[in-house]
């Protein structure tokens, strides 16, 4: 990653696609998505009057993990505490330090990898997920929930571009969706007017990862 932010550095917008350095001569093509290492570069570029050096460079892919690390746990913390309360919120943090799993390894200073960015922007898409249906629910007004659901989207379409398995993210939240199902699913009017809504909600979401991902891409 430091070669490839590096090269995002000298071609900026631009990302090394083909990598003459992996396995040389005849090189490789890169297997990551892209976003971790462009985002490095920009902070690399703004930080510097001048062409960043390498030192900078690696400074910010050290530092990296452990930043998004610490913000995952605030993230988390919000996402816990609009679901269960306060007080069960700072439980789910002291679990979530006490028994941290592979977390651990990626958030470590100088584990210079996007894998910190897949914990923060699908800890930050779950949230803001959570926000946008619990906006959707209270507010009636529909260019409301529109720009909810676009602000909603933004990490999770920022995570297609980090990590190419984010897509397996949007499948937990069809599953949500067949969970929130009533159990008397088609056979009520009641159970027909909580499809519509659900399929309200859900496709205003999508629709806006599908519009953000197709702008940006």
């Amino acid at each position: 990653h430091a070669h490839q932010t590096t090269g995002a550095v000298e071609n900026f917008p631009r990302l090394i696609r083909w990598d003459i350095g992996a396995f040389f001569p005849e090189g490789s093509r890169t297997g990551s998505a892209g976003l971790f290492n462009l985002a490095a570069a920009a902070i690399a570029l703004l930080l510097s009057e001048q062409e960043p050096s390498q030192e900078m460079i690696l400074s910010i892919l050290a530092w990296s993990p452990l930043l998004m690390g610490g913000l995952s746990l605030i993230v988390l913390f919000f996402l816990a505490r609009d679901l269960v309360g306060s007080k069960w919120a700072l439980l789910v943090i002291f679990l979530r330090v006490v028994f941290p799993g592979q977390e651990i390894n990626r958030t470590l200073l100088g584990f210079g990898d996007y894998h910190a960015a897949e914990i923060l922007l699908s800890t930050l898409s779950a949230w803001l997920f959570v926000r946008f249906i619990r906006t959707i629910n209270s507010e009636c007004n529909w260019a409301r929930a529109a720009l909810a659901g676009m602000v909603s989207s933004i990490p999770m379409a920022a995570f297609l571009f980090t990590w190419f398995g984010a897509p397996l993210h949007l499948a937990s939240i069809v599953m949500a969706f067949w969970l929130s199902l009533p159990p008397e699913f088609g056979r009520s009017e009641k159970s027909r007017e909580r499809l519509s809504t659900l399929l309200s909600q859900y496709s205003i979401y999508f629709l806006s990862v599908l519009l953000l991902y197709g702008a940006i891409a």
